[in-house]
């Protein structure tokens, strides 16, 4: 078995992916493989003063996710690393990341 970890960033806090960051450790959570995706959101990034919401602080410029591939450039990537069968998954606020997924995927 072995162990994925994964959480994904939005450049507006709600849909538009700008990141998808993983591991992947062997059985004994050891790390074996991390990837960090940045991709384009193609659209304005909103992290700061936002009503109701606390302000999010990303780990690069909006220039270099503006110079990113988009979603469904790397979507065959992220599928294959969450459906690979001797891979359990987790993350950190996984409903938020899963509704980011979702929207992402209707949206392209």
């Amino acid at each position: 078995m072995r162990y994925l970890f994964f959480d994904i960033e939005a450049a507006d806090g709600n849909y538009k992916i700008c990141e998808f960051g993983h591991v992947i450790c062997d059985s004994n959570m050891n790390p074996i493989y991390k990837k960090i995706y940045l991709i384009n959101p193609k659209g304005k990034f909103n992290l700061t003063g936002r009503k109701d919401s606390r302000d999010l602080h990303l780990s690069f410029t909006e220039e270099q996710y503006k110079a990113s591939p988009e979603f469904d450039d790397v979507y065959d990537n992220i599928k294959f690393t969450l459906e690979q069968k001797d891979i359990m998954a987790f993350g950190h606020s996984v409903n938020n990341d899963i509704l980011f997924l979702d929207k992402a995927c209707n949206r392209y």
